[in-house]
């Protein structure tokens, strides 16, 4: 079924405008927070391990990375559509309209395997809890444990699902938007074709 208007009641073009828009917003919001993170990232204190510090700060680079992608893809698709109406642009804006929608998908996963291995680390955070204590102290070190434990479980188990939605809802929209971009770019390739076989050039 061919798509005629975005979300159902908006032109295509108009359409294209805003979710181009849409991406370069919230690509260069995305780029703008990892380096910030980067910036002001406080040194590990001993409280988390090594591994998990340097393992956030992969993931922040790589998000960074990706979403500067998104902020220049974006750009280029507004400007094609805003000053240049070529049908072999659009069709080029309708590729990387797919690999932003690819780069989404890859950032989605991203964050959440970032919060699982912050929430790993807050799990052995709780069992490491009651090393070094006296024995007249176990049993209070246990309770708290256990009660860290439970907490931590609840709390991992909400910001995953939490992660886990977000990621698909954002998913699914992106990969419309793509579809979106790709039905403009068939439109005005049909409509270019048109003109063609109504109008042929003279000789």
């Amino acid at each position: 079924m061919a798509i005629n208007k975005c979300c159902y009641c908006i032109p295509l073009r108009i359409g294209v405008i805003i979710i181009s828009i849409i991406w370069i917003l919230f690509g260069a919001y995305q780029t703008a927070k990892g380096i910030a993170s980067l910036a002001i990232a406080i040194p590990n204190n001993g409280v988390f391990s090594v591994g998990l510090f340097q393992n956030l700060r992969a993931f922040i680079i790589v998000s960074v990375i990706l979403y500067a992608l998104v902020t220049i893809g974006a750009a280029f698709g507004l400007i094609v559509v805003l000053c240049a109406h070529k049908p072999r642009k659009l069709e080029i804006y309708a590729k990387i309209a797919y690999i932003i929608a690819a780069i989404q998908i890859i950032s989605n996963i991203i964050d959440i395997a970032a919060v699982a291995l912050l929430n790993k680390e807050m799990k052995k955070m709780c069992s490491q809890f009651p090393q070094g204590f006296s024995s007249t102290a176990n049993q209070f070190a246990n309770y708290a444990t256990d009660t860290c434990s439970s907490t931590i479980n609840n709390i991992s188990s909400a910001s995953l699902a939490y992660v886990i939605i977000i990621a698909i809802i954002v998913t699914i929209f992106v990969v419309y938007f793509a579809i979106v971009i790709s039905a403009y770019a068939r439109k005005k390739r049909e409509q270019e074709d048109a003109d063609k076989t109504n109008n042929p050039p003279y000789y």
